[in-house]
């Protein structure tokens, strides 16, 4: 049965920085002491207030609870609670004597000023500009990480992957996203074709959209080497297959998209005469997989060894 909580962070348990997952202990406005929560939460500290949605549920080790589904944030609402946030380490640059004086200084909308007028914690003193600019870049860098994951939770692509999205593309995550959402699955490993294109199709890309057709001709190469062994289809069954994964579209497009994912070097395209395709098309890294194992094969065969085919038979 989903259930609501709104907590204030009192401890943090364990956090993974590649997957966001952490286990929590919170304050809950209705339930006695400190309650345990799991989840995608990224990067959550101590003094933060959240609103929770999710389940209760029973862990044979470690007892009640409450498995978080959805979350928001809300900036701590008392001078404890910031002093506690800034002092978490959650902010570079920023250590419990210095959060005190800032709360003494600033009270509870310092957190404001760190957004709309971050030269203002120049007043206090141990924050230098060389300071300031740290506690700025990693004040940033905790807004967009969090901006990230919600944004990943509205539309339904695993919050676990925000960390791997963020380490490729830093604060301009989101705008890349929203620019073409396909990249998550030529990216990020564990994504495939449906998460991103079901993101994709909910910001308005259209059925037969560039980017989709081509990231469909990638997905269908990746998943046939993947789970057949082919490092290469012929263009017309690479088409036919991509057709089925996106019945109503028509094939013309998706072939004429075979070429524009060669301009953008995803692909390869090469003439195998001896086994009769003309046009193998192959992920661009597979192609050169292909390319070094002939060469160093063939440089193998062109290299004397003493005792000839008898000795390398033998060490068979």
């Amino acid at each position: 049965m989903t259930a609501q909580l709104t907590a204030e962070v009192h401890s943090v348990v364990y956090s993974n920085p590649l997957n966001g997952w952490t286990v929590a202990r919170v304050r809950a406005d209705d339930q006695p002491g400190l309650v345990s929560i799991v989840g995608v939460l990224g990067s959550v500290s101590p003094g933060e207030s959240l609103t929770l949605t999710g389940q209760w549920c029973e862990h044979p080790k470690f007892g009640r609870q409450f498995q978080v589904e959805r979350f928001e944030h809300a900036r701590p609402a008392t001078e404890q609670g910031v002093i506690k946030f800034l002092a978490s380490s959650a902010i570079k640059g920023i250590g419990e004597k210095t959060a005190q004086r800032l709360v003494e200084r600033f009270g509870v909308e310092v957190l404001d000023i760190l957004d709309t007028e971050p030269e203002r914690l120049l007043e206090i003193k141990g924050i230098s500009p060389k300071k300031l600019k740290d506690i700025q870049e990693s004040w940033g860098e905790q807004r967009e990480i969090k901006h990230l994951i919600l944004f990943l939770h509205e539309h339904q692509v695993p919050p676990t992957f925000a960390g791997r999205i963020f380490h490729l593309h830093g604060a301009q995550s989101v705008r890349k996203l929203t620019e073409n959402p396909y990249e998550l699955a030529y990216e990020i490993r564990g994504v495939g074709f449906r998460t991103a294109d079901n993101m994709a199709l909910k910001l308005g890309f259209t059925e037969d959209s560039p980017q989709r057709l081509e990231a469909a001709l990638a997905w269908t190469l990746f998943s046939q080497s993947e789970s057949a062994g082919h490092l290469f289809l012929p263009r017309e069954k690479l088409v036919s297959e991509t057709v089925r994964l996106l019945p109503g579209v028509d094939p013309e497009r998706i072939d004429s998209a075979v070429d524009s994912l060669e301009a953008t070097k995803r692909i390869r395209i090469d003439a195998l005469p001896g086994l009769g395709v003309e046009q193998a098309v192959f992920l661009t890294h597979h192609y050169r997989y292909e390319q070094e194992i002939a060469k160093r094969l063939f440089g193998m065969a062109q290299h004397a060894m003493p005792g000839g085919r008898d000795k390398v038979m033998a060490a068979l």
